[in-house]
């Protein structure tokens, strides 16, 4: 795991004292405010290799395509001059191989919600396509990939679902190709959730596992394996009774609540497995209900 700290943390001092300061306090990266960034690009990115600092992230100077309300971040008022600063500032940036660059919403205010998400997500559409080109002509593949992977959550958001899980599974295939791991865990955690939504629950469960199994942040692990259990409710019956020796094995009843539907009647299992490895199976019979009722 990696330190870092914003720049918004020292708000009055400039971006030279910044990069000397979290360098000599034992920071492993710095969070760039771009309004803080003196214009001499070069000479910024050769004062942090200087010092030994990563970039964890950058937050442009307009940093949302809607307004936001607060002081110094009010303007430009039209979202259309918003998303053009922040493509530029996306083009910029990239020069300082940050982790992420920082987009925000921004607040509807007086757009209707329709209005307001429409122009979220045309927006969100064009800073990923510059963030996609600023890759590209730095031959930084990560970057390219990291940039489809965020068009795939404005397709899924738009409800475009066979869109969304094309474009992860190809940025996923690539990612195989260049053994980025990485890039490979973020598509696998992207796919499984088209997956969810477009209710194919079982494959869903495989592409979140395996971006937990990918992912060597522990960080990231816990947020891949919280998703993993999405979807899923489970009731368990623990404890030991009286007279029961410890370390005795016990019943351990748990319910899951998952859609299933089943074309017939009589014996079925349900079959637990992990990456293709059977580990349990619980057999269970369905009984023909009353007209009208389903099967029960």
């Amino acid at each position: 795991m990696k330190l870092s700290l914003s720049e918004i943390s020292t708000p009055n001092a400039s971006f030279e004292d910044d990069v000397r300061a979290y360098a000599a306090a034992g920071f492993d990266a710095i969070g760039i405010w771009e309004f803080k960034l003196p214009e001499d690009d070069a000479a910024n990115r050769a004062l942090l290799r200087e010092a030994g600092l990563a970039v964890a992230s950058c937050v442009p100077a307009v940093p949302s395509i809607l307004p936001i309300f607060l002081p110094g971040m009010e303007k430009p008022s039209d979202p259309s001059e918003r998303v053009a600063a922040l493509v530029a500032s996306a083009k910029r940036l990239a020069a300082y191989e940050p982790e992420c660059v920082v987009c925000l919403t921004g607040a509807a205010g007086d757009f209707e919600p329709s209005r307001a998400r429409a122009l979220v997500v045309d927006g969100l559409r064009e800073v990923a396509a510059a963030a996609e080109e600023a890759g590209q002509a730095a031959g930084d593949m990560v970057t390219v990939l990291r940039s489809r992977l965020g068009r795939t959550g404005v397709l899924r958001g738009q409800g475009n679902l066979p869109a969304s899980r094309a474009l992860a599974e190809s940025v996923l295939r690539t990612a195989e190709e260049l053994s980025l791991r990485d890039v490979q865990a973020m598509a696998s955690a992207d796919l499984g959730a088209v997956l969810v939504l477009q209710g194919q629950f079982p494959e869903s469960v495989q592409a979140r596992y395996r971006a937990f199994r990918l992912a060597d942040d522990q960080i990231q692990r816990m947020r891949y394996l919280g998703e993993l259990g999405e979807g899923l409710t489970a009731n368990f019956e623990t404890g030991r009774p009286p007279g029961i020796p410890q370390g005795q094995e016990q019943r351990l009843v748990m319910s899951i609540a998952a859609a299933a539907n089943f074309e017939t009647s009589g014996p079925h299992a349900a079959v637990v497995q992990v990456d293709g490895e059977e580990l349990g199976r619980a057999r269970f019979y369905l009984m023909e209900a009353p007209p009208d009722e389903g099967l029960v």
